[in-house]
């Protein structure tokens, strides 16, 4: 089972003191983005799951 949670758009941004933090962070974060309002995208064809984070200038977001 996979989850998900994104919250990159509409309200005040957070503490970007956390990117340089990472024991702030929960174990399971895979990356952390403070900085900038963004969207996800997520496709699923057959077995492959693509996500992706798209910043608010348009921009693919770099994932790990």
């Amino acid at each position: 089972m996979i989850y998900l949670v994104s919250g990159g758009g509409g309200a005040k941004l957070d503490n970007p003191e956390q990117h340089s933090d990472p024991a702030s962070l929960q174990e399971f974060t895979c990356k952390y983005v403070a900085d900038t309002h963004s969207l996800t995208y997520a496709s699923l064809v057959k077995d492959l799951l693509r996500i992706r984070q798209i910043a608010e200038d348009g921009k693919w977001m770099h994932l790990p």
